[in-house]
């Protein structure tokens, strides 16, 4: 069962806001081969590479892209979540991060749904209105 689990792409998460309230979400595995595929269906995604020592990523999570408010407006808009662990060395994430020069992490890539649009970068330091307004910028 832990192993069927571990394999689905489309997973739920919890994290814990202020100590008092769960806020469900949901994202699916970051793969480029997913990506492409969301991509070329006309959905727009939302990548978040993240990784579970990076202290930025965690701050990130907790006070904008784990909140109800973000949440919904990913699921207002269409937008599939994607989440790209780099915790233990990924190939495809650090392909990811070299095309984007990055060497690093986070990094926050909103690609529009029509499928040839480039990504728009969000910054390394969220919040919950620039990532409201990006939304609102590829609609």
């Amino acid at each position: 069962a832990l192993l069927l689990a571990l394999s689905l792409p489309f997973s739920d998460r919890l994290a814990v806001s202020d100590g008092q309230s769960a806020v469900r979400h949901a994202y699916e595995t970051f793969s480029e081969a997913r990506l492409a595929d969301l991509r070329s269906q006309g959905v727009a995604v939302f990548v978040d590479l993240t990784a579970d020592w990076c202290i930025t990523c965690l701050a990130n999570e907790k006070s904008t892209l784990h909140t109800d408010e973000v949440q919904q407006a990913f699921r207002d808009a269409g937008i599939v979540y994607m989440v790209g662990d780099w915790t233990r060395y990924n190939p495809e994430i650090t392909a990811l991060l070299g095309r984007y020069q990055r060497s690093g992490i986070p990094l926050y890539l909103l690609y529009p749904a029509e499928a040839d649009a480039p990504a728009l970068i969000l910054p390394q330091l969220l919040s919950k209105r620039i990532v409201l307004d990006a939304i609102d910028y590829i609609k």
